[in-house]
Protein backbone atom coordinates (compact mmCIF):
# COMPACT_ATOMS: atom_id res chain seq x y z
CA UNK A 1 0.00 0.00 0.00
CA UNK A 2 1.53 3.39 -0.75
CA UNK A 3 2.79 5.33 2.31
CA UNK A 4 1.73 9.08 1.53
CA UNK A 5 5.32 10.38 1.28
CA UNK A 6 4.96 11.08 -2.42
CA UNK A 7 2.00 12.67 -1.76
CA UNK A 8 3.44 14.62 1.24
CA UNK A 9 5.90 15.52 -0.37
CA UNK A 10 4.11 17.34 -3.13
CA UNK A 11 2.35 19.08 -0.79
CA UNK A 12 5.26 20.97 0.33
CA UNK A 13 6.42 21.45 -3.08
CA UNK A 14 2.74 23.36 -3.87
CA UNK A 15 2.76 25.30 -0.41
CA UNK A 16 5.49 26.76 -1.54
CA UNK A 17 4.43 27.14 -5.30
CA UNK A 18 0.77 28.76 -4.19
CA UNK A 19 2.25 31.42 -1.49
CA UNK A 20 2.13 34.76 -2.07
CA UNK A 21 5.72 36.36 -2.00
CA UNK A 22 7.15 38.44 1.07
CA UNK A 23 6.01 41.44 -1.20
CA UNK A 24 2.39 40.48 -1.43
CA UNK A 25 2.85 39.47 -5.38
CA UNK A 26 1.57 36.25 -6.52
CA UNK A 27 2.50 34.57 -10.15
CA UNK A 28 -0.27 32.19 -11.53
CA UNK A 29 0.00 28.62 -12.45
CA UNK A 30 -2.73 29.08 -14.86
CA UNK A 31 -3.67 31.55 -17.37
CA UNK A 32 -6.08 33.59 -15.04
CA UNK A 33 -5.00 36.71 -17.44
CA UNK A 34 -5.46 35.41 -20.87
CA UNK A 35 -3.11 34.73 -23.22
CA UNK A 36 -0.57 37.81 -22.91
CA UNK A 37 -0.96 37.94 -18.83
CA UNK A 38 1.66 36.58 -17.00
CA UNK A 39 1.60 32.93 -15.87
CA UNK A 40 3.37 29.75 -16.29
CA UNK A 41 4.52 28.56 -19.65
CA UNK A 42 2.56 26.78 -22.37
CA UNK A 43 -0.58 29.34 -22.51
CA UNK A 44 -1.67 28.27 -26.21
CA UNK A 45 -1.80 24.82 -24.87
CA UNK A 46 -3.60 25.16 -21.62
CA UNK A 47 -6.51 27.74 -23.42
CA UNK A 48 -7.00 24.96 -26.08
CA UNK A 49 -7.66 22.57 -23.96
CA UNK A 50 -9.59 24.64 -21.29
CA UNK A 51 -11.58 25.55 -24.92
CA UNK A 52 -12.85 21.89 -25.19
CA UNK A 53 -13.12 21.06 -21.87
CA UNK A 54 -15.76 24.03 -20.51
CA UNK A 55 -16.99 23.03 -24.33
CA UNK A 56 -17.99 19.62 -23.07
CA UNK A 57 -19.04 20.61 -19.44
CA UNK A 58 -21.41 22.85 -21.20
CA UNK A 59 -22.88 19.77 -22.41
CA UNK A 60 -23.42 17.82 -19.08
CA UNK A 61 -25.14 20.16 -17.95
CA UNK A 62 -24.16 20.12 -14.49
CA UNK A 63 -26.25 21.28 -11.62
CA UNK A 64 -22.89 21.07 -9.41
CA UNK A 65 -19.48 20.63 -10.04
CA UNK A 66 -16.32 19.42 -7.95
CA UNK A 67 -12.31 20.62 -9.23
CA UNK A 68 -9.73 18.07 -7.71
CA UNK A 69 -6.57 19.68 -7.87
CA UNK A 70 -7.98 22.71 -8.78
CA UNK A 71 -5.15 25.19 -8.04
CA UNK A 72 -6.17 28.63 -8.16
CA UNK A 73 -9.96 28.00 -8.99
CA UNK A 74 -9.73 28.95 -12.94
CA UNK A 75 -11.99 26.26 -14.18
CA UNK A 76 -14.32 25.91 -11.51
CA UNK A 77 -14.42 30.28 -11.76
CA UNK A 78 -15.21 29.82 -15.65
CA UNK A 79 -18.03 26.80 -14.93
CA UNK A 80 -19.84 28.98 -12.69
CA UNK A 81 -19.46 31.97 -14.69
CA UNK A 82 -20.81 30.33 -17.69
CA UNK A 83 -23.05 27.66 -16.16
CA UNK A 84 -24.26 29.44 -13.41
CA UNK A 85 -23.68 26.51 -11.19
CA UNK A 86 -22.11 25.99 -7.69
CA UNK A 87 -18.64 25.11 -7.68
CA UNK A 88 -16.02 23.52 -5.18
CA UNK A 89 -12.44 24.00 -5.23
CA UNK A 90 -10.47 21.17 -3.51
CA UNK A 91 -6.55 20.81 -3.62
CA UNK A 92 -3.92 19.39 -2.11
CA UNK A 93 -2.18 22.78 -1.40
CA UNK A 94 -3.96 25.18 1.24
CA UNK A 95 -2.33 27.63 -0.14
CA UNK A 96 -3.37 26.85 -3.33
CA UNK A 97 -7.12 26.86 -2.15
CA UNK A 98 -6.41 30.16 -0.65
CA UNK A 99 -5.49 31.98 -3.81
CA UNK A 100 -8.90 30.40 -4.82
CA UNK A 101 -11.03 31.86 -2.42
CA UNK A 102 -9.37 35.43 -3.11
CA UNK A 103 -8.74 35.63 -6.65
CA UNK A 104 -12.44 33.97 -7.57
CA UNK A 105 -14.60 33.60 -4.27
CA UNK A 106 -14.66 30.09 -4.68
CA UNK A 107 -15.49 27.77 -2.03
CA UNK A 108 -11.99 25.79 -1.16
CA UNK A 109 -10.63 22.83 0.70
CA UNK A 110 -7.45 21.44 1.43
CA UNK A 111 -7.16 17.89 1.39
CA UNK A 112 -5.67 14.50 -0.38
CA UNK A 113 -7.81 13.45 -3.03
CA UNK A 114 -7.59 9.84 -1.84
CA UNK A 115 -9.94 11.05 0.67
CA UNK A 116 -12.41 13.43 -1.07
CA UNK A 117 -14.07 15.63 2.44
CA UNK A 118 -17.49 15.44 0.85
CA UNK A 119 -20.29 12.70 1.63
CA UNK A 120 -21.42 10.24 -0.68
CA UNK A 121 -23.50 11.14 -4.20
CA UNK A 122 -23.10 15.02 -3.17
CA UNK A 123 -22.30 16.55 -6.40
CA UNK A 124 -23.31 16.24 -9.69
CA UNK A 125 -19.84 16.49 -11.75
CA UNK A 126 -16.20 15.87 -10.49
CA UNK A 127 -13.75 17.09 -12.58
CA UNK A 128 -9.85 16.10 -12.20
CA UNK A 129 -8.21 17.96 -14.64
CA UNK A 130 -3.72 17.60 -15.24
CA UNK A 131 -3.63 16.09 -11.99
CA UNK A 132 -4.01 12.39 -12.73
CA UNK A 133 -0.38 12.07 -14.01
CA UNK A 134 1.01 13.31 -10.70
CA UNK A 135 -0.88 10.87 -8.31
CA UNK A 136 0.14 8.65 -5.48
CA UNK A 137 -2.07 5.49 -5.59
CA UNK A 138 -4.62 7.57 -8.27
CA UNK A 139 -6.80 4.21 -8.54
CA UNK A 140 -7.54 5.59 -5.18
CA UNK A 141 -8.67 8.69 -6.00
CA UNK A 142 -10.95 7.33 -8.71
CA UNK A 143 -12.92 5.26 -5.78
CA UNK A 144 -13.65 8.67 -4.33
CA UNK A 145 -14.63 10.74 -7.15
CA UNK A 146 -17.33 7.70 -7.99
CA UNK A 147 -18.27 7.61 -4.66
CA UNK A 148 -19.15 11.51 -4.36
CA UNK A 149 -20.13 12.18 -7.76
CA UNK A 150 -23.95 11.63 -9.16
CA UNK A 151 -23.84 11.99 -13.25
CA UNK A 152 -20.15 12.07 -14.47
CA UNK A 153 -16.52 12.25 -13.61
CA UNK A 154 -14.34 13.88 -16.12
CA UNK A 155 -10.42 13.40 -16.30
CA UNK A 156 -7.90 15.16 -18.22
CA UNK A 157 -4.33 14.13 -18.51
CA UNK A 158 -1.47 15.15 -21.10
CA UNK A 159 0.33 12.31 -20.34
CA UNK A 160 -1.07 9.95 -22.99
CA UNK A 161 1.42 7.52 -25.02
CA UNK A 162 0.53 6.60 -28.35
CA UNK A 163 1.73 2.98 -27.60
CA UNK A 164 1.74 0.20 -24.82
CA UNK A 165 5.67 -0.03 -26.04
CA UNK A 166 6.10 3.77 -25.05
CA UNK A 167 4.14 3.59 -21.88
CA UNK A 168 6.23 1.14 -20.85
CA UNK A 169 9.47 3.18 -21.22
CA UNK A 170 7.70 5.96 -19.64
CA UNK A 171 7.11 4.33 -16.42
CA UNK A 172 10.11 2.41 -16.29
CA UNK A 173 11.56 6.51 -16.29
CA UNK A 174 9.81 8.06 -13.75
CA UNK A 175 11.47 9.90 -10.96
CA UNK A 176 10.42 8.80 -7.71
CA UNK A 177 12.27 11.54 -6.09
CA UNK A 178 11.00 14.41 -7.74
CA UNK A 179 8.18 16.65 -5.84
CA UNK A 180 4.72 16.64 -8.15
CA UNK A 181 6.56 14.88 -10.95
CA UNK A 182 4.63 12.63 -13.99
CA UNK A 183 4.36 9.40 -11.73
CA UNK A 184 1.33 7.89 -14.11
CA UNK A 185 1.43 7.46 -18.18
CA UNK A 186 -1.64 5.90 -19.67
CA UNK A 187 -2.93 5.07 -22.87
CA UNK A 188 -6.18 6.56 -24.02
CA UNK A 189 -7.77 3.16 -23.98
CA UNK A 190 -6.83 2.95 -19.97
CA UNK A 191 -9.37 5.26 -18.85
CA UNK A 192 -12.15 3.12 -20.56
CA UNK A 193 -11.31 -0.12 -19.04
CA UNK A 194 -11.81 1.38 -15.58
CA UNK A 195 -15.59 2.08 -16.38
CA UNK A 196 -17.94 -0.65 -17.62
CA UNK A 197 -20.57 1.87 -18.51
CA UNK A 198 -20.92 4.43 -20.77
CA UNK A 199 -17.98 6.68 -21.49
CA UNK A 200 -16.33 9.05 -24.00
CA UNK A 201 -12.97 10.32 -24.64
CA UNK A 202 -11.41 13.13 -27.01
CA UNK A 203 -7.78 14.14 -27.67
CA UNK A 204 -7.24 17.48 -25.74
CA UNK A 205 -5.24 19.73 -28.85
CA UNK A 206 -2.89 19.04 -31.88
CA UNK A 207 0.72 17.97 -31.96
CA UNK A 208 2.33 21.40 -32.88
CA UNK A 209 5.75 22.43 -32.85
CA UNK A 210 4.42 26.30 -33.20
CA UNK A 211 4.51 28.18 -30.06
CA UNK A 212 2.42 31.33 -30.03
CA UNK A 213 4.59 34.84 -29.70
CA UNK A 214 2.96 37.27 -27.86
CA UNK A 215 3.36 39.76 -30.51
CA UNK A 216 0.95 38.48 -32.40
CA UNK A 217 -2.45 39.97 -33.62
CA UNK A 218 -5.62 38.92 -32.27
CA UNK A 219 -7.28 37.63 -35.39
CA UNK A 220 -3.69 35.55 -35.70
CA UNK A 221 -3.67 34.39 -32.04
CA UNK A 222 -7.35 33.33 -32.10
CA UNK A 223 -6.99 31.85 -35.27
CA UNK A 224 -3.92 29.67 -33.99
CA UNK A 225 -6.04 28.32 -31.03
CA UNK A 226 -8.95 27.32 -33.20
CA UNK A 227 -6.70 25.37 -34.73
CA UNK A 228 -4.96 23.85 -32.46
CA UNK A 229 -8.36 23.35 -30.39
CA UNK A 230 -9.01 21.01 -33.58
CA UNK A 231 -7.88 17.91 -32.72
CA UNK A 232 -7.19 15.02 -34.76
CA UNK A 233 -6.76 11.63 -33.69
CA UNK A 234 -3.45 10.43 -34.10
CA UNK A 235 -2.30 13.83 -34.52
CA UNK A 236 -2.86 15.45 -31.57
CA UNK A 237 -1.36 15.00 -27.75
CA UNK A 238 -3.60 14.36 -24.60
CA UNK A 239 -7.05 13.15 -23.35
CA UNK A 240 -10.06 14.51 -22.07
CA UNK A 241 -12.27 11.45 -20.52
CA UNK A 242 -15.76 11.72 -19.40
CA UNK A 243 -17.43 8.22 -18.05
CA UNK A 244 -21.23 8.29 -17.09
CA UNK A 245 -22.01 6.41 -13.36
CA UNK A 246 -26.03 6.93 -13.83
CA UNK A 247 -26.00 4.63 -17.08
CA UNK A 248 -27.42 7.84 -18.97
CA UNK A 249 -25.43 8.31 -22.76
CA UNK A 250 -22.81 10.50 -22.47
CA UNK A 251 -23.39 13.82 -24.69
CA UNK A 252 -20.97 14.19 -27.81
CA UNK A 253 -18.21 17.47 -27.26
CA UNK A 254 -20.33 20.00 -29.37
CA UNK A 255 -19.03 20.71 -32.64
CA UNK A 256 -18.93 24.84 -33.94
CA UNK A 257 -17.08 27.75 -31.95
CA UNK A 258 -18.34 30.08 -29.41
CA UNK A 259 -16.37 33.25 -29.75
CA UNK A 260 -17.47 34.36 -26.38
CA UNK A 261 -15.53 31.48 -24.56
CA UNK A 262 -12.85 32.36 -27.02
CA UNK A 263 -12.80 36.18 -25.93
CA UNK A 264 -12.78 34.61 -22.14
CA UNK A 265 -9.73 32.78 -22.78
CA UNK A 266 -7.87 34.70 -24.59
CA UNK A 267 -8.22 38.05 -22.33
CA UNK A 268 -8.80 36.62 -18.91
CA UNK A 269 -12.22 35.16 -17.49
CA UNK A 270 -13.88 37.82 -15.23
CA UNK A 271 -14.51 36.28 -11.69
CA UNK A 272 -18.12 35.04 -11.41
CA UNK A 273 -20.86 36.34 -9.48
CA UNK A 274 -20.98 34.89 -5.65
CA UNK A 275 -24.02 32.96 -4.58
CA UNK A 276 -25.26 32.36 -1.68
CA UNK A 277 -24.13 28.26 -1.68
CA UNK A 278 -22.58 26.34 1.71
CA UNK A 279 -21.34 23.21 0.83
CA UNK A 280 -21.84 20.23 3.21
CA UNK A 281 -18.40 18.35 4.04
CA UNK A 282 -18.29 15.00 5.19
CA UNK A 283 -17.07 15.91 8.44
CA UNK A 284 -20.25 18.28 9.41
CA UNK A 285 -18.55 21.17 8.52
CA UNK A 286 -19.64 23.66 5.96
CA UNK A 287 -17.87 25.97 3.62
CA UNK A 288 -19.17 29.30 1.65
CA UNK A 289 -17.83 30.89 -1.47
CA UNK A 290 -14.54 32.70 -0.60
CA UNK A 291 -13.21 30.46 1.77
CA UNK A 292 -10.47 28.34 2.07
CA UNK A 293 -10.50 25.75 4.94
CA UNK A 294 -8.28 22.43 5.87
CA UNK A 295 -9.77 19.12 6.26
CA UNK A 296 -7.45 18.17 8.45
CA UNK A 297 -6.42 14.94 6.81
CA UNK A 298 -3.24 14.25 6.70
CA UNK A 299 -1.32 12.48 3.24
CA UNK A 300 -0.34 8.92 5.35
CA UNK A 301 -4.18 8.98 6.59
CA UNK A 302 -5.41 9.34 3.13
CA UNK A 303 -3.52 6.84 1.27
CA UNK A 304 -3.90 4.36 4.24
CA UNK A 305 -7.56 3.60 3.67
CA UNK A 306 -9.06 2.63 0.61
CA UNK A 307 -12.60 3.42 -0.90
CA UNK A 308 -14.78 0.63 -1.98
CA UNK A 309 -15.03 0.03 -5.65
CA UNK A 310 -18.76 1.09 -6.89
CA UNK A 311 -20.38 0.31 -9.95
CA UNK A 312 -19.96 1.56 -12.67
CA UNK A 313 -16.07 1.44 -11.88
CA UNK A 314 -14.46 -2.12 -13.52
CA UNK A 315 -12.61 -4.07 -10.71
CA UNK A 316 -10.53 -6.37 -13.91
CA UNK A 317 -9.54 -2.84 -15.51
CA UNK A 318 -8.75 -1.09 -12.34
CA UNK A 319 -6.60 -4.49 -11.28
CA UNK A 320 -4.25 -4.24 -15.11
CA UNK A 321 -3.68 -0.25 -14.80
CA UNK A 322 -2.34 -0.77 -11.05
CA UNK A 323 -0.28 -3.23 -12.50
CA UNK A 324 1.32 -1.60 -14.94
CA UNK A 325 1.46 2.03 -12.98
CA UNK A 326 3.30 0.15 -10.46
CA UNK A 327 6.01 2.10 -8.69
CA UNK A 328 8.00 -1.25 -8.61
CA UNK A 329 8.82 -0.98 -12.42
CA UNK A 330 10.76 1.79 -12.01
CA UNK A 331 14.21 1.11 -13.34
CA UNK A 332 16.99 1.24 -10.94
CA UNK A 333 19.91 0.89 -13.68
CA UNK A 334 21.53 3.88 -15.05
CA UNK A 335 22.96 2.20 -18.18
CA UNK A 336 18.65 1.13 -19.00
CA UNK A 337 17.95 4.51 -17.89
CA UNK A 338 20.07 6.03 -20.85
CA UNK A 339 19.28 3.37 -23.32
CA UNK A 340 15.41 4.52 -22.84
CA UNK A 341 15.77 8.03 -22.77
CA UNK A 342 17.11 7.68 -25.85
CA UNK A 343 14.73 5.57 -27.04
CA UNK A 344 11.78 8.49 -25.71
CA UNK A 345 13.41 11.35 -27.63
CA UNK A 346 13.65 9.51 -31.08
CA UNK A 347 9.75 8.51 -30.40
CA UNK A 348 8.88 12.12 -29.63
CA UNK A 349 10.96 13.34 -32.58
CA UNK A 350 9.07 10.54 -34.50
CA UNK A 351 5.88 12.13 -33.09
CA UNK A 352 6.72 15.39 -33.79
CA UNK A 353 7.05 14.97 -37.50
CA UNK A 354 3.25 13.18 -38.03
CA UNK A 355 1.36 16.98 -36.40
CA UNK A 356 -0.52 18.81 -38.80
CA UNK A 357 1.82 21.93 -38.84
CA UNK A 358 3.26 23.14 -42.40
CA UNK A 359 6.60 20.57 -44.07
CA UNK A 360 8.83 23.58 -43.72
CA UNK A 361 7.96 24.00 -39.80
CA UNK A 362 8.89 20.44 -39.11
CA UNK A 363 11.86 20.06 -41.31
CA UNK A 364 13.03 23.47 -39.59
CA UNK A 365 12.99 22.32 -36.06
CA UNK A 366 14.10 18.67 -36.75
CA UNK A 367 17.22 20.45 -38.46
CA UNK A 368 17.13 22.33 -34.92
CA UNK A 369 17.29 19.10 -33.08
CA UNK A 370 19.73 17.07 -35.60
CA UNK A 371 22.47 19.35 -36.68
CA UNK A 372 25.40 20.23 -35.35
CA UNK A 373 24.70 22.93 -33.20
CA UNK A 374 21.89 21.00 -31.58
CA UNK A 375 24.06 18.52 -31.29
CA UNK A 376 26.80 20.96 -29.23
CA UNK A 377 23.94 22.13 -27.25
CA UNK A 378 22.58 19.37 -25.97
CA UNK A 379 18.84 18.84 -25.46
CA UNK A 380 16.78 22.04 -25.14
CA UNK A 381 13.54 21.34 -23.82
CA UNK A 382 10.72 23.75 -25.28
CA UNK A 383 9.23 25.09 -22.21
CA UNK A 384 6.33 26.05 -23.97
CA UNK A 385 6.00 21.99 -24.39
CA UNK A 386 4.23 21.30 -21.02
CA UNK A 387 1.19 22.43 -20.00
CA UNK A 388 0.00 20.58 -17.16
Amino acid sequence: MPSGRLTAYARSFLEQRFARKPDGSYFPHQPLHGLYGESEAGRPLRLARSYRLLRWIEALAPHSLADLGAAEGYIANLVRLRQGCPTLCIDLSLEACRRAAEIHGQPAVASPLQSIPLPDDSVDVVLLSEVFEHLEDPMQVVREMVRVARRYVVITTQEICMSRAEQSIRLRLRELDEAHGELNWLCSADLHSLFSGPSRSVPQFRRSLRRLAGQVSREEAISHLRWLSDAIPRRSEGIIFVASLDGSPVPELPAGDDMQLWQQLLEGPQRATAGNVQWQLADGRTVEEGQAIDSGTSPEQALASETEARPPLDAAGISRLLRRLDTANVSNSGIERRLLSKQVRMMERIGYLTCSDPWEVRSNWLRSRLGPAAREKGPNPDPEASSG
